[in-house]
């Protein structure tokens, strides 16, 4: 018994020894695939790294946000009333109201939605229903 222990033990020693990618061939095993956003994640995972170490120089841009959005102009286009809208794109009603009368402006990343729903609703549709 105590020979299976210490080789189990030894075995795993071994393998802790061995770099990450290589551990899994210890005993013949294959090395499991990723999938393809499991190879997304260590790409970015690298790439993180890499930058906090300073070999890394990211991209950086600045968005945009107009001041201000027409939501009835967008709401019309799509041919839509305030509680169609509002519950197609997740908005509460009174915000679309208070939004088309006034009353309130939309914040910073309500009125970026706003934008991209102008832009192409049919996305944000897909994005959607994938997401319930």
């Amino acid at each position: 018994m105590w020979e299976q222990i210490h080789r189990s033990s030894l075995h795993f020693n071994m393998q802790m020894a061995l770099p990450y990618s290589e551990r899994w061939k210890v005993n013949g095993m294959a090395k499991k695939k990723h999938s393809a956003l499991g190879k997304r994640l260590i790409a970015a995972a690298k790439e993180m790294v890499a930058h906090a170490k300073g070999e890394l120089e990211l991209e950086e841009y600045e968005v945009k946000v107009p001041r201000q959005v027409d939501v009835i102009a967008i709401r019309k286009r799509l041919g839509l009333s305030q509680a169609e809208f509002a519950r197609r794109f997740g908005f509460s009603p009174r915000a679309v109201q208070d939004w088309e009368q006034g009353r309130r402006k939309p914040e910073s990343a309500a009125r970026a939605y706003l934008l991209v729903i102008a832009r192409d609703p049919k996305a944000v549709d897909r994005a959607l229903r994938g997401a319930a």
